[in-house]
């Protein structure tokens, strides 16, 4: 596991590490100030067909649309093995469950958890939501 807290480095230290997070199976980046720069490190690793990642914890990091968009486009990729994924505080709104919404209607996604929790999501949101969980294609098994 690798806790970006639990090695006391900074985000830039950690796009000079990032390369070796492939190696581990639980990424978390809690807290960490994310951004749409680091995102993209991320999610080139997330699309590796060598990466080892199934569990990444973005939770609290006010992450942006095009973060998000970012991360939803890895998601769907085939090489990518996320089954786990926190994005829970991270004010997102009611037109970003289009994104989430998709990543449940991919073909090749392995999400199976998500955690959204403390998100305005609002009542189109939820709707959003909704709609991709209803579907055949949806194999999310737990949603908080």
């Amino acid at each position: 596991m690798f806790d970006l807290r639990k090695y006391n480095i900074t985000l830039e230290g950690f796009q000079r590490f990032s390369p070796a997070i492939m190696c581990f199976k639980r990424v978390l980046l809690k807290g960490s100030r994310f951004t749409e720069q680091h995102c993209e490190n991320l999610t080139g690793y997330l699309k590796s067909p060598n990466s080892l990642l199934t569990h990444l914890d973005l939770s609290h990091n006010a992450l942006g649309r095009s973060a998000l968009v970012q991360i939803s486009t890895a998601l769907c990729d085939p090489n990518c093995q996320i089954q786990i994924l926190n994005l829970s505080h991270n004010d997102l709104q009611s037109q970003d469950m289009e994104l989430i919404r998709d990543v449940l209607l991919g073909e090749n996604t392995n999400l199976r958890e998500l955690d959204l929790s403390d998100n305005p999501l609002g009542d189109s949101g939820v709707k959003l939501l909704s709609s991709g969980l209803r579907s055949a294609e949806c194999h999310l098994e737990v949603l908080k």
